[in-house]
């Protein structure tokens, strides 16, 4: 999974009254198989040189049959709430730890923070500093059974593992000319997602051979390539393919300067999940190819697709995200109208890039994101044979860890202050 493993990826207490809503009732021209196949959770399977191709054709979900997540949060950490509230700033991950309490990667403050049900502090973990236990800029959470927490620094800095006290377990660097031996293709080498056997996903740009990006034509969509590697704990590497990156723009800023290159409003990106029961590798791009699926020695084994259309492009959609990009980049109503007129130059997409984030929950189910907006997200789920049971639309922007009767992820107010909440979800 992202984050979490199943042999455990401002409080606020919400209404625990349940106001559920019902899951498979979304967009129907997303839920409707294009072929006409009427029965529910129709797919087929077909072997292809050793790999199982599943393909789904309508998810087994109807109606108001579907899972079923509560509209209001059971609790919500941030904002003005609670003493721990004040350090919720670009929140990267989170976890639910054995004792229902929460571990917060927080990028902003650069810290780890323990925080209880009531929203109150009960420590952060780390401080800035290049020694073991110190955090540089803390990028990637691990959690585990026995609430074994394990920090890794942005791109290669160092891993460091804590327990739920804040004692530090182990601490290594990463051996970063041995690491870039396997991710010589271009540049931009980066970790991606760490594996709980302390090996890495890590990808790299593939150096283009015709026109990059900043020789494309104004207004023409450009994606490059990116190489995607297994990086083991030795260094020994496995391949796993080079796939589309994310798709950009140029776009004349002003008048008589050089075009700037910016990605499209709903850019299409590669995502790494993974499943320790055996080491499973997930990776999507993006793309209508579909989700691939990785064993622990590096061999494709599954490919999952859907058959259907991804969701469409809403003008509305349009409208919210360059908005929220605006106020993210400018303070000012001259600098957000700047930021509009830029971001209207990109072209419009019909549909949304299907699958750009994935996440294994405990149960072995993955949720594959096919819609982001400002303030929600839709999420096709498969069950662990690749099923697709449908699409669940839910009032958060990304998730991190999802148990049998829970989902905790990232919820942001129209005035940009986030907040870590946990959501009932009846399967």
């Amino acid at each position: 999974m992202s984050g979490t493993t199943r042999s455990p990826f401002t409080i606020t207490i919400g209404s625990l009254g349940v106001l559920m809503l019902a899951i498979a009732a979304c967009e129907p021209s997303g839920l409707e198989d294009p072929r006409g196949v009427a029965e529910r959770g129709a797919s087929s399977v077909h072997d292809s040189s050793g790999v199982s191709i599943i393909v789904n054709h309508a998810p087994k979900w109807s109606g108001e049959h579907g899972w079923q997540v509560s509209r209001e949060p059971a609790i919500s950490v941030g904002g003005l709430s609670g003493s721990a509230g004040h350090l919720i700033w670009r929140a990267a991950a989170a976890a639910r730890m054995e004792d229902g309490s929460f571990a917060i990667l927080a990028r902003g403050p650069g810290q780890l923070l323990i925080v209880d049900r009531q929203g109150s502090l009960v420590r952060a973990i780390g401080r800035p500093g290049q020694g073991p236990g110190d955090l540089t800029e803390p990028w990637h959470l691990q959690y585990s059974a026995g609430d074994s927490l394990v920090v890794w620094d942005k791109d290669f800095g160092p891993v460091s593992s804590f327990d739920r006290d804040g004692d530090l377990i182990d601490w290594r660097r990463i051996d970063l000319e041995r690491a870039l031996v396997p991710l010589r293709f271009g540049g931009g080498a980066s970790v991606v997602a760490p594996l709980p056997d302390g090996s890495f996903v890590g990808g790299a740009g593939v150096r283009a051979h015709g026109a990059g990006p900043y020789h494309a034509p104004p207004g023409v969509v450009h994606r490059g390539s990116a190489a995607v590697v297994r990086v083991r704990a030795d260094y020994t590497a496995d391949t796993l393919g080079v796939y589309g990156s994310q798709g950009v723009v140029r776009v004349e800023v002003a008048p008589g300067e050089p075009a700037q290159t910016f990605p499209q409003l709903f850019p299409t990106q590669w995502s790494v999940a993974w499943d320790d029961d055996p080491l499973s590798i997930y990776l999507s791009n993006g793309d209508p190819d579909g989700i691939r699926v990785f064993s622990e020695e590096g061999d494709l084994k599954r490919i999952i697709r859907v058959d259907a259309d991804p969701l469409p492009v809403t003008q509305e959609d349009r409208s919210e995200m360059m908005t929220w990009i605006a106020e993210q980049n400018s303070t000012t109503p001259e600098g957000r109208a700047a930021w509009n007129g830029i971001l209207a130059q990109l072209p419009e997409q019909e549909g949304h890039p299907p699958m750009t984030a994935l996440i294994v929950d405990r149960t072995g189910h993955l949720w594959a994101r096919d819609r982001q907006g400002r303030f929600d997200s839709e999420w096709s789920v498969f069950d662990p044979s690749g099923r697709w049971l449908g699409r669940m639309r839910l009032p958060l922007t990304a998730l991190y860890d999802i148990g049998s009767d829970f989902i905790l992820g990232l919820a942001q107010d129209s005035l940009m202050v986030e907040y870590i909440r946990e959501h009932r979800l009846v399967r």
